[in-house]
Parts: structure tokens; C-alpha cells; sequence
């Protein structure tokens, strides 16, 4: 891959050749992992490229950090170190009962209020796509076969409430488009929070069923 093409947030690339300050101006803090030349490489090129990566660690104009030739326990360490996942805290939130907070998927997990079976509910959401992606044409065509959609820019025009109307469709379909992005864990963490929220309120059961871009 092109070092100098802007990396996004949230993504991750190999690069063999030391990346720009430019090409590292994400927004957010960015993890370098620098894997040196073997001791027998014989291309000063790679001694080089790897002096330069090395520099960067005193880089006062670099937002985040270098790591060189991590070591199992030292990925490791550096792993454990790192802040909790806000989607951890959102599953940790609530006393949610259902496919979210790991039923048994077969159909046996009970409803605390009155001891009810479950209601299988199937969620689609669309994460981490650009717009123009294809978000509203792949709801379009499940929508074509029977899925029930609900979309944050319908409810903004009418005025409507979106997680109400998510919670109502969730109670009444079993399959349910979340028609809302989904850029990054904040937001990823905030649909699993909406979604335990009406597994509790209505007695169901969901499985979310994720579609991210490959690259």
C-alpha cells in the first residue's frame, strides 16, 4: 500500500516504507508496530527505514505511539494497557436477558416478567460505511423481501422518534433494518444499549446480524 495516502480512523494498513506526519494526521491517536530488518538483510535501505521509524518515538508532532519488534509479552502488555472499550461498558450497562447478553441461542432463555418464551427478533445494521456505500439500496432490497426498515432520516423529517419507533418495529417484526450510521465503537456501543433496552422491555430475544466494508 501508498505510506502517503491518508490513513482513516479505525482502519489498519502495512506499509514498507516510513509513513509521513500528513499521512498520520487521523484525528485520533495512531499505534505504529515496526518490524525491523533481519540480521542478515543486506539492504541498507531497511537499516535505514528502520533508524527513521525509531526516530519517531521522540517525534514531539506525533499523536500516539511507536512500538519496535514487540515481543508476545510486550504486545501483550501494551494491549492490557490500553483504555476499556466504551461497547464493553455498553454491554455491561444493563441486566439485558437476551442474544445480546449471551443466551443460549436455542430458543430456552426465560422472560423475567411472568417467565414468558422469548421473542426471536434479527437486526441488520450497516458500520464503518462511507456515504454512497450502499447502505439504503442493500435496506431497499431486504425491505423488497419482507424486512421492516427504520430509518433516522425519516423520523428527523417527521419529527419522529427513532429508537421509539425501532423499539415498537422490534415488538411487532421479526426482521428489522436499523437504518442509522454506525461510523465508529461510540455508536456501536449506543445500538447494542438500544437494542438490550427494548430485548428488556419487550421480552425478545435479538441477533444482530453486522455488515462492515472489507477494507
Amino acid at each position: 500500500p501508498n505510506a502517503q495516502k491518508q490513513l482513516q480512523p479505525g482502519t489498519s494498513v502495512v506499509v514498507q516504507s516510513p509513513p509521513s506526519h500528513q499521512v498520520l494526521r487521523t484525528g485520533v491517536p495512531v499505534l505504529i508496530l515496526v518490524f525491523g530488518p533481519t540480521e542478515n538483510a543486506k539492504d541498507i535501505r531497511w537499516k535505514k527505514m528502520f533508524d527513521r521509524c525509531s526516530a519517531m518515538r521522540t517525534d514531539p508532532e506525533l499523536d500516539g505511539k511507536v512500538f519496535l519488534n514487540l515481543s508476545v509479552e510486550e504486545w501483550a502488555a501494551a494491549v492490557a494497557a490500553l483504555p476499556r472499550s466504551p461497547l464493553a461498558d455498553a454491554l455491561a450497562d444493563s441486566a439485558g436477558y437476551g442474544a445480546l447478553s449471551g443466551g443460549d441461542g436455542k430458543g430456552g432463555a426465560a422472560d423475567p416478567h411472568g417467565g414468558r418464551a422469548l421473542l426471536d427478533r434479527t437486526v441488520v445494521a450497516v458500520a464503518a460505511l462511507p456515504p454512497g456505500g450502499g447502505k439504503s439500496s442493500l435496506f431497499q432490497s431486504l425491505a423488497h423481501l419482507g424486512w421492516e426498515v427504520v430509518s433516522s432520516d425519516l423520523e428527523r423529517t417527521r419529527s419522529g422518534n427513532f429508537d421509539a419507533t425501532l423499539a415498537r418495529l422490534l415488538r411487532a417484526c421479526p426482521m428489522v433494518c436499523y437504518d442509522k450510521n454506525v461510523p465508529d465503537v461510540p455508536a456501536l456501543a449506543r445500538l447494542c444499549r438500544v437494542l438490550r433496552a427494548a430485548e428488556a422491555q419487550h421480552g425478545l430475544r435479538i441477533r444482530v446480524l453486522l455488515v462492515v466494508p472489507d477494507r
